[in-house]
């Protein structure tokens, strides 16, 4: 096998030898080179691309953090001023009913010896807004009751003052153990078998002997949800006189009391001591009339765990900030005490709005990262292209080259050999060679 590699190679002359190894030599250099280069040049496109994406994504990080702690603190900051707002609110209510109450207790007292007008809801008076309407409970009859219907017409004197510089009250009222019931202003739309006596703010006040807030109820005036603060009205000897009674709807406590700073962007809610809630969106009776029984949603008792807890601490009288997943996906409520009630605030926000600003920037750097990319991979074509060209010219250069060295070494050598085979021959003269 030698031996024939032997005859293959000497079928060449010198000067191809010799040129073939030049340009051998080279071409290897030059491959070896080039694999180096591309590889380098390969690996610092993606270093510098690496680094791009990971500068973006620690910065996308570190934003994504600092806004979530800054929403922590904004957010509970926000809920200790709603919460404020909504105490000062239903403290307002409280101070109200007070008014009502020390006015009902003068006119028990010293009944005036001239009455006001006095409508029921078969009498509908020229301004609605102007005098309130009496009801009969049931089996009630109307001579027994008739001193009462006039006595508690004059509580118009302090009920409509009393709704003109409050418009978060929807109705004010009193009920009184006599049966008779009058409520401000004017309606028509009371269902004749009412009775306030049975209904839970009338029981609650009556029977612990002091004011305090409802659950949510279904109104009989077809006026939906609502809760009434209550208070008792007692005579000089401790009598039970009746129960002063002042609504606001649910609608109104969602948009004027709870909701009032919190934008477009999250919602509040409003839970009891108990966990029950008072006010959150979308809450409704459904299908249940005024007379049924309504047992409102319990947060204490969700089947989300991280909830029972946030509920047990708003319950608790407690103020802080929890993210959990609820509502399909990830939010942040915040809470504190509306401690004029006993209840509690909670502000909800999404996770997703409070990072939106992060999400818009991450985009940008994607899209940055992924220009850069296409960028750097085309500089990379064109360096390769180019230095293809250059390694082709180089061996083109050095062909050349080694092909005039080759033969600038080789053609002494083949006189050199043809004078050898001369001389042996006989063919030349000792001069000859000397010379």
């Amino acid at each position: 096998m030698k031996a024939r590699r032997v005859n293959f190679w000497s079928k060449f002359s010198l000067t191809t030898r010799i040129l073939v190894v030049f340009v051998s030599l080279s071409v290897i250099s030059l491959i070896v080179t080039g694999i180096v280069a591309a590889s380098n040049i390969q690996g610092l496109g993606s270093y510098a691309l690496n680094s791009q994406i990971s500068l973006g994504e620690k910065a996308v990080t570190d934003s994504t953090l600092a806004l979530e702690n800054q929403a922590e603190a904004d957010l509970l900051r926000l809920a200790k001023d709603q919460a404020a707002i909504s105490d000062t609110i239903f403290q307002k209510i409280v101070a109200d009913t007070g008014v009502m109450a020390d006015y009902a207790a003068r006119l028990w007292s010293q009944p005036p010896t001239a009455g006001c007008p006095s409508y029921s809801m078969l009498e509908k008076p020229a301004d609605v807004y102007a005098a309130s309407v009496y009801l009969i409970a049931p089996g009630i009859d109307s001579r027994t009751a008739e001193p009462e219907i006039n006595l508690s017409a004059n509580m118009d004197d302090i009920f409509i003052p009393v709704a003109a510089n409050n418009p978060d009250l929807t109705s004010l009222y009193i009920g009184l153990e006599s049966g008779v019931f009058r409520v401000y202003p004017w309606m028509a739309d009371i269902d004749p078998g009412y009775d306030a006596r049975q209904r839970s703010w009338y029981r609650q006040a009556a029977s612990s002997a002091r004011a305090g807030w409802s659950e949510l109820y279904i109104d009989a005036g077809n006026r939906g949800l609502m809760v009434t603060y209550s208070r008792p009205l007692y005579a000089a000897n401790g009598r039970l006189i009746g129960v002063l009674g002042t609504d606001v709807t649910l609608k109104t406590v969602n948009q004027n009391i709870i909701n009032t700073q919190i934008g477009e962007l999250g919602y509040a809610f409003l839970i009891d001591s108990l966990g029950k809630f008072i006010a959150r969106p979308d809450l409704s009776s459904g299908d249940y009339r005024w007379d049924e029984s309504f047992e409102t949603e319990n947060l204490r008792h969700s089947s989300n765990p991280e909830l029972q807890q946030i509920a047990s601490r708003m319950t608790s009288g407690e103020t802080g900030v929890a993210k959990t997943d609820f509502e399909g996906g990830q939010k942040y409520v915040a809470f504190a005490p509306v401690n004029s009630t006993g209840w509690s605030i909670g502000v909800v926000l999404p996770v997703e709005q409070i990072v939106a600003p992060v999400t818009v920037t991450q985009d940008k750097i994607n899209t940055a990262a992924a220009e850069a990319s296409s960028h750097i991979a085309d500089q990379i074509r064109n360096t390769q292209t180019v230095f293809i060209i250059i390694c082709a010219m180089l061996i083109l250069a050095v062909a050349v080259l080694a092909y005039r060295l080759a033969r600038s070494i080789s053609r002494p050598l083949l006189s050199l050999k043809e004078a050898a085979q001369a001389m042996e021959k006989g063919e030349l003269s000792r001069e000859e060679i000397s010379q």
